[in-house]
């Protein structure tokens, strides 16, 4: 798709749009969550998805879940920080909301799994932390994420 407009003064702006868009299937591999978390102390989930504007989870979050369980599971001195993150769509306030209410939704499944309460805490930070540029769609479904940090 090349969509081309003439702004005032004869010349045109030309945008590229990628369609093939950003890859977001991902496998979820136990040890190489774990490895990620262990090396860089932090891992960007794109694989729990919500509705538009909800803290409802999409069918299709469970593995990730299953995964990220399993992992508490089997390292009984792992604590998480499970935290929410939105592009700038809407407002700030209601995007800083948003994403808190995410992050606690994916904890509380986890201690539905059997996870510990003491060993989770959910933060949300809406679109303040931002991976990808807001301008382009690839940019807002990258910012569009839940990362799990380890704590101490």
């Amino acid at each position: 798709m090349v969509p081309a407009r003439r702004p005032r003064g004869g010349v045109y702006e030309l945008e590229i749009v990628d369609e093939a868009g950003l890859d977001l299937s991902v496998e979820f591999d136990a040890d190489a969550l774990l490895a990620a978390l262990t090396k860089d102390g932090r891992v960007a989930l794109y694989g729990i998805l919500f509705d538009v504007d909800r803290a409802t989870r999409q069918p299709g979050s469970g593995e990730v879940l299953d995964t990220i369980a399993s992992i508490m599971s089997a390292q009984p001195g792992l604590r998480l920080e499970v935290q929410g993150h939105t592009d700038s769509t809407g407002t700030a306030e209601r995007n800083r909301t948003l994403s808190q209410e995410r992050a606690a939704a994916v904890v509380s499944v986890l201690q539905l799994y059997g996870v510990d309460a003491s060993r989770l805490e959910a933060r949300g930070f809406g679109p303040d932390q931002p991976i990808g540029d807001n301008s382009t769609e690839n940019g807002r479904q990258r910012n569009r994420r839940v990362e799990l940090v380890r704590l101490p």
